[in-house]
């Protein structure tokens, strides 16, 4: 994933545990865009269905090496926490999960 200027786009991420923690910047991969969205599916509005589904497509995309072969409904549950892209707060409002320029390149991707 890369900023319009073609460098790639990064997170953070914590290295190490307890006092001696640290954050790191990463590039970010499609891969590591969708297992966000994955991980924060609770609180983006799926029905108990979708769940479900979510919930085992983090497990097989996470082991996914290069190539991953989608149902149909894996890839509607995907393709729906891409599109709407932001999680709901409990006061009643919603946050994106990542800038546009990440949101953009995930649904462009799907």
């Amino acid at each position: 994933m890369c900023e319009f200027d073609g460098k790639p786009l990064q997170e953070q991420v914590e290295v190490g545990e307890g006092e001696g923690a640290r954050f790191e910047k990463k590039d970010i991969t499609l891969k590591d865009a969708l297992l966000g969205y994955l991980r924060r599916a609770d609180k983006m509005g799926l029905k108990e269905p979708e769940l479900k589904i979510a919930y085992s497509l983090g497990f097989i995309l996470a082991e996914a090496e290069n190539v991953l072969e989608l149902t149909t409904e894996q890839y509607n549950v995907l393709k729906k926490l891409a599109d709407k892209g932001e999680i709901n707060l409990p006061n009643g409002t919603s946050q994106p999960i990542y800038g546009f320029v990440l949101r953009y390149q995930v649904k462009d991707s799907l």
